[in-house]
């Protein structure tokens, strides 16, 4: 919801404010709680809900010079899936602590 709450105070629309985003994604079977388990869904929630374009790539295909294109350039965010260690630090669990992290 951080990423949502970031559209919402920008006042893209009322579809991001994240209580609006959470009933979207409950409603087509997405999430029970808010937990999204997939990088497919967010993708999924951003162009239905959202009407944003995404795209998902895997770790192998991103350089430093995609993310610096995208986050400054373009001004677009990337989110990470990691997993969570005791201490909130990233750590690999295999999903087991999964979060994602807003870049």
């Amino acid at each position: 919801t951080m990423a949502a709450q970031l559209l919402f105070d920008k006042g893209i629309t009322d579809q991001s404010h994240p209580s609006n985003l959470l009933r979207f994604a409950q409603s087509n079977k997405l999430t029970r709680q808010g937990e999204i388990l997939s990088a497919h869904q967010f993708v999924h929630i951003a162009q239905e809900s959202l009407k944003c374009d995404g795209s998902v790539h895997h770790i192998n295909e991103l350089t430093l010079r995609f993310i610096i294109d995208m986050i400054l350039c373009r001004n677009k965010a990337i989110l990470v899936p990691y997993d969570s260690d005791k201490d909130h630090s990233p750590y690999l669990a295999n999903g087991h602590q999964a979060h994602w992290c807003v870049i």
